[in-house]
């Protein structure tokens, strides 16, 4: 092989081997961009899904509140009309009410932080 040919079949080579680095530092950005975003969107599933099952079990303990305080009045009662409305002093459906949004708000401070 002649020695002029030498360097300009070098510099081939060499620009061959810098070109394919670049083509594959470029995939694999792309990769990396892709692989960011994907975990961003499963983060924001993850996010989603727990508010959710916050919000679930919010409501599970407000329920939960709600049927103590029907437990209050049905053990306070003083008595039942004809069509089975419970009736009882002001200040038992007044206690009842306090301990219904005492525990409310407690379901508030533990579910929705």
């Amino acid at each position: 092989m002649k020695k002029e040919f030498i360097l300009p079949i070098a510099l081939v080579i060499c620009s061959f081997i810098l070109g394919f680095s670049f083509i594959v530092i470029q995939v694999n950005k792309q990769d990396s961009i892709e692989r960011q975003k994907q975990m961003e969107i499963d983060e924001q599933i993850r996010q989603e899904e727990k508010e959710e099952e916050m919000m679930m079990s919010y409501n599970w303990c407000v329920q939960g509140e709600e049927d103590k305080y029907w437990d209050y009045m049905e053990l306070n009662k003083t008595s039942k009309d004809e069509e089975g409305v419970i009736l009882a002093p002001t200040w038992v459906w007044d206690e009842a009410e306090k301990r219904k949004q005492q525990g409310i708000e407690n379901c508030r401070v533990q579910y929705l932080k």
